[in-house]
């Protein structure tokens, strides 16, 4: 049956069609328009049901019939409520871009909230992220994450460990375990460990070699702390409480805060040897430091290795302090606000004696210099520096007794242990007062 024609509701609204334009008397409902944006649905339940979906929004009959994310304006049309210009809910704010998808269902394409997909995870460490990203509450998330390209090595060798922050069991690179050694004459005990470029193992066989009496502290005998210097057969020549950690950090914290009025600390960093360019990445200006009292009190304790060692390099001043002249060398290490830690050493006559002195007054200083696992390989083809040792601008080392008169010394080794080495300049750079009175460093016990 044709739905065009004539219509009254359930309270008698009268309705006619002139030219095919559907006309409401003036009570009527005005917003209705052209006949073609009508539906008319068959009666549910006993009741008509009328709904427009047009240009001007949405009409719903009931309540019932508005969507859950929706807000409508309600119209009243005689006894009968419709409603109409649905929005969706303040609460659907949300577009979901860059990696981001809804939460739940969408109102004209916004959503309550947005969240990364369920399979997205968090990189980790040095982990980087493949794909696109998504950014939640400035978490960054990734729909997988891999190593970077450098980062190949298992370090699963024998010895082996890895350099740095691993990256899913991988490492930029690997090195020996720093408690395997060096073993002389074939003497170490399972596989060695080859990742430095060297062959180390856990430990050494007892060598045939006779060591000399001087070799005699270890880590069981030495109640002063640490057994150092050069080895025979796993037992070493000395035995002291050596702060070789901080003398680089107290000589930056004298020089941040009180700059070149702290002269010895500042004149060891602006130290460099001669014929060496002041700009030398290796032992350049800013690469030597001033010596913390412990340190010097080791060179005290070599004196006799460093009396021959730097007697042996052309152009050397020598190692020699006067107590009752007051010719003594200064340490980074502070005593309080006045006072700072100097010592006398003489390595003429094996002499030493560390005391506490106003720090105003003068005294010569000595820059020292480290590294780890830095020096090239022996000229003599040793495995590792000695005590004595004459070190030279190409990182090349050697012993004191062999010359090398194309080459340019830049110091003496006075500490190697595992990898790390020490050496003391050839000559002191002036006498220097160590600060100013009354001022305390913060950062120096």
């Amino acid at each position: 049956m044709s739905r065009i024609g004539l219509f009254t509701n359930c309270i008698g609204v009268f309705m006619t069609v002139v030219s095919g334009i559907l006309v409401f008397p003036s009570n009527a409902y005005s917003r209705v328009t052209a006949i073609e944006d009508w539906i008319y649905e068959e009666a549910r339940n006993g009741a008509d049901g009328l709904s427009q979906n047009n240009e001007s929004g949405e009409y719903h009959e009931t309540l019932s019939e508005i969507p859950t994310n929706k807000v409508c304006t309600a119209v009243q049309n005689g006894d009968i409520t419709y409603y109409t210009d649905c929005q969706c809910k303040a609460s659907f704010n949300k577009t979901c871009s860059d990696g981001t998808i809804g939460v739940g269902e969408a109102c004209d394409g916004k959503y309550v909230d947005c969240k990364c997909p369920d399979d997205y995870v968090v990189c980790e460490g040095v982990e980087v992220g493949v794909g696109q990203s998504c950014n939640i509450n400035d978490v960054e998330k990734y729909a997988s994450c891999e190593c970077p390209a450098s980062y190949k090595a298992t370090c699963n060798g024998v010895g082996e460990i890895g350099i740095g922050i691993p990256c899913k069991d991988k490492y930029v690179s690997c090195e020996c375990n720093s408690a395997w050694v060096n073993c002389a004459n074939g003497s170490g005990v399972g596989s060695p460990c080859v990742a430095d470029g060297d062959y180390k193992y856990a430990s050494c066989a007892v060598s045939e070699i006779n060591c000399d009496s001087k070799y005699k502290f270890v880590s069981s005998n030495c109640s002063e702390g640490v057994a150092h210097g050069n080895q025979c057969n796993g037992k070493y020549e000395y035995c002291s409480n050596v702060d070789f950690v901080n003398g680089p950090k107290y000589t930056k914290a004298i020089v941040e805060q009180i700059g070149e009025n702290g002269e010895a600390a500042y004149a060891a960093t602006r130290y460099y040897p001669e014929n060496v360019d002041a700009s030398d990445v290796n032992f350049g200006q800013g690469t030597w430091y001033l010596p913390t009292i412990k340190e010097l009190l080791q060179l005290g304790y070599t004196h006799s290795v460093m009396k021959a060692a730097l007697t042996s390099v052309s152009g050397n001043a020598m190692l020699s302090g006067d107590f009752m002249g007051g010719n003594s060398y200064w340490s980074s290490t502070e005593t309080n606000a006045n006072h700072a830690e100097r010592m006398s050493i003489d390595c003429y006559n094996g002499f030493s004696m560390m005391y506490s002195n106003g720090k105003t007054a003068k005294s010569p200083v000595r820059a020292v210099w480290n590294c780890k696992n830095c020096l090239q390989k022996s000229l003599s083809g040793n495995d590792y520096p000695q005590v004595g040792d004459v070190v030279y601008s190409d990182m090349t080392y050697d012993s004191y007794e062999k010359s090398h008169s194309d080459k340019i010394a830049v110091g003496v080794v006075y500490w190697a242990l595992d990898g790390m080495v020490h050496i003391v300049a050839l000559k002191d750079i002036g006498l220097k007062s160590w600060g100013l009175a009354g001022v305390d460093i913060t950062g120096i016990p």
